[in-house]
């Protein structure tokens, strides 16, 4: 399941689900006065990742930790409405210059579905490599795919056009990496998952495509 929360309610939601795990039993004030929000804004946010309310989403949490899986798990994908927005805003930006997103690997594929999605909304986008398509004095934003943000290939390319590119954005699972050093932003989208679990990695990063497409739309 895909769910865009804003910078508040993904803060509250990692906090419940990181008590839960911790053995408590969160209660529906007390979150709220920590957290300095209504209760009927947490029960909002119950709601609004598929629970009935506050009650059903503890509970359920807190059954599935019983039977050893862990609350805040990989079922649920995330976005910051804030990071939808500012990639959202960046492509606008560079709407009638040439957009650039690559990857290797499963992430070329990724690359190559995003470029084609993009393309339909009359953006001039290339899922090639940069490197040998970039010119001085002109704009352009690339987008590179990286789980590990260390894959050799997009590192060498990412060191070589960062003096001709504008900007340049990093979509990986890593906090810190040494692509995102070459990088003018680094969007981070979460790979954690339980043991047996299946690699949502390339998945999250098109649902993440999908919220900036509509965005987009607006």
């Amino acid at each position: 399941m895909v769910y865009q929360l804003n910078h508040t309610e993904h803060k509250i939601y990692k906090k419940i689900m990181k008590a839960i795990e911790q053995g408590e039993l969160p209660k529906l004030t007390k979150v709220a006065e920590e957290n300095y929000v209504s209760t009927t804004y947490i029960v909002k946010l119950a709601k609004k990742i598929g629970y009935s309310g506050f009650s059903e989403m503890i509970y359920v949490n807190k059954y599935k930790q019983r039977l050893g899986k862990t609350p805040n798990n990989s079922e649920i994908v995330m976005f910051d409405t804030e990071e939808v927005q500012k990639l959202a805003a960046l492509i606008k930006q560079f709407s009638d210059k040439i957009i650039f997103v690559f990857g290797i690997g499963y992430s070329a594929i990724v690359a190559d579905y995003l470029q084609k999605k993009l393309s339909k909304l009359g953006l001039f986008v290339n899922s090639g490599s940069p490197i040998d398509m970039t010119i001085p004095y002109q704009e352009y934003l690339v987008i590179f795919i990286s789980k590990s943000g260390e894959t050799e290939d997009v590192l060498e390319i990412a060191k070589k056009v960062k003096s001709n590119v504008s900007v340049s954005v990093l979509l990986t699972a890593a906090e810190k990496s040494t692509i995102g050093t070459h990088v003018t932003y680094t969007q981070v989208i979460s790979a954690e998952r339980e043991p047996n679990a299946p690699d949502l990695f390339d998945s999250k990063c098109l649902a993440l495509f999908e919220y900036v497409l509509l965005e987009l739309d607006k």
